[in-house]
């Protein structure tokens, strides 16, 4: 079967059976797609763990990859190849068989006492247009310096 007819099917069953974000979607499209364009293979039966090491190899000597995008990238082959698994397209993942890169420990950046405050400040006098949006602002940015939420997990906390 074609790779890439069976990689939309995939995205398919993930959008509406397991309901995976348009972000989520977009990336694994995006990654799965520059390993269509590099591979020569068009069907599943010819995909094996020396064609995804090579395209990593360009990716790390032609597009300079980090250890991280190594590691996203073969997570999405993974994932793509463990639903063929699942779904009866082949008996294998060879992706499996591929040691991912270690990750270089990095300590978070964080700010100091004095940039809090001067964020805080910065929020507390701005102009707004409603006499909530400071309170929501204030709360919001307490949240993100305070808790070390980001953008998206703060987005998806629900009231209960």
């Amino acid at each position: 079967m074609l790779l890439s007819v069976l990689h939309e099917r995939f995205c398919l069953y993930k959008a509406s059976i397991e309901c995976l974000s348009p972000h989520t979607l977009k990336w694994h499209k995006n990654l799965f797609g520059s390993f269509l364009r590099f591979t020569p293979i068009e069907t599943l039966e010819a995909l094996n763990r020396h064609v995804v090491e090579d395209w990593v190899f360009w990716g790390k000597t032609e597009r300079n990859w980090s250890p991280k995008t190594i590691r996203g990238a073969l997570m999405v082959v993974s994932v793509f190849l463990n639903w063929c698994v699942k779904e009866g397209y082949v008996h294998t993942n060879p992706v499996k068989e591929i040691k991912k890169p270690r990750l270089p420990y990095k300590i978070p950046k964080n700010l100091t006492m004095e940039q809090v405050q001067d964020l805080l400040y910065c929020a507390q006098n701005y102009p707004y247009w409603e006499g909530y949006e400071r309170n929501r602002a204030m709360a919001i940015l307490a949240v993100f310096l305070y808790a070390g939420l980001r953008y998206k997990e703060l987005i998806s906390l629900k009231l209960e």
